[in-house]
């Protein structure tokens, strides 16, 4: 069922931090988009970093804190978001108010949310937790506690959600802790002043809630990694498929659309925003996004069968002729039938 650990994580963070410390995550970051009003602040904001870098900025707070008075902030990362957020803030002044710790396992694909919650619903029960569960058809989400619990646990496959994952690890069990509130404020304190110890809270929690040991080798797990190009073009597939239909019909149009959006940034684009184009082109560059999309285009280019001379698909150097009743397969040698190379096959 679950294999061994692969890796963990701090999946998410809200904090509260002294507008000093919100100077400097304001001199790390750059302004993406601008937002309204959410709940406690007058102002927000979308702020990034690097190539995929983003967190929400909220400010102008509508009630004082006990510790800033009316001088703070509160600024929300998710995901490997969040890995970057805990390395910053760590040693800066700062009160989480929610922190998600994720640990990933590898699992057999038949593997589901549900069959491990069947192992530790026993405990959980006994220990007076509410089970949940949100989707259908064997897709679920478990939960251990309720939403407005100070710590919650939620139970996923994490590749079904996360095309990056399902990618570069497959079958992917993530066992998510959700803490709020005193609980978030002192693992952060633990975590801050020792990893090791502040990990070890997190699987104290883990354990009093399921009767599960998820590490026993606590300094021997890794940190999960993203690869900066698989990320960036996952987030490229988004944009496409948002914003595709769109900007295909004004090129079947006939519109020059790329001159037309250069023209509208050379109007409207300021030195401080020049630099900031500036500094994305180059960071999409050292991420090899290009290079990766390339290559998938490569690997995916049509091309002609030479059996029939109708289209095909080309994957991993094959030629898979689209038409139906030709089933001839080619490598890129061109041999359509028996030759020394043995570099052909029928389809099928």
């Amino acid at each position: 069922m679950l294999h061994r650990l692969r890796g963990r994580q701090v999946d998410w963070i809200t904090a509260s931090v002294p507008d000093d410390v919100a100077r400097r995550l304001l001199s790390l970051t750059e302004l993406v988009d601008p937002g309204h009003g959410r709940p406690g602040f007058r102002r927000s904001e979308l702020r990034g970093w690097g190539v995929c870098g983003r967190c929400w900025r909220r400010w102008e707070p509508i009630s004082p804190s006990r510790d800033w008075g009316q001088q703070y902030e509160s600024w929300e990362w998710d995901g490997t978001n969040a890995i970057w957020a805990a390395s910053v803030l760590r040693g800066m002044e700062c009160r989480p108010s929610r922190v998600d710790l994720a640990w990933d396992f590898g699992c057999d694909d038949a593997c589901t949310p549900d069959d491990v919650i069947g192992l530790i619903e026993p405990h959980a029960k006994s220990a007076g937790y509410v089970i949940g569960i949100a989707g259908q058809d064997g897709r679920n989400t478990r939960y251990i506690g309720s939403p407005t619990s100070p710590r919650r646990l939620r139970i996923y496959r994490k590749d079904w959600e996360d095309e990056y994952y399902a990618r570069t690890f497959g079958p992917t069990m993530r066992v998510e802790l959700i803490l709020k509130g005193a609980h978030a404020a002192m693992w952060w304190l633990v975590w801050a002043a020792d990893a090791v110890r502040g990990w070890a809270v997190g699987v104290g929690h883990v354990y009093e809630m399921t009767g599960f040991v998820l590490e026993r080798e606590m300094q021997d797990v890794p940190a999960i990694k993203a690869d900066p190009a698989v990320t960036a073009e996952v987030r490229l597939r988004r944009f496409a498929k948002q914003y595709g239909p769109t900007i295909m019909a004004y090129y079947e149009a006939g519109v020059p659309l790329l001159e037309y959006i250069e023209r509208v940034r050379q109007e409207t684009t300021c030195r401080m925003e020049r630099s900031r184009y500036l500094r994305r082109v180059e960071e999409l560059r050292a991420s090899g996004l290009a290079e990766l999309v390339r290559s998938k285009l490569d690997r995916e280019s049509p091309a002609l069968c030479p059996v029939c001379g109708e289209m095909g698909v080309a994957e991993d150097g094959m030629i898979y002729c689209e038409s139906q009743g030709c089933g001839q397969v080619s490598k890129a040698c061109g041999c359509v039938s028996e030759c020394s190379c043995d570099e052909w096959r029928v389809a099928g």
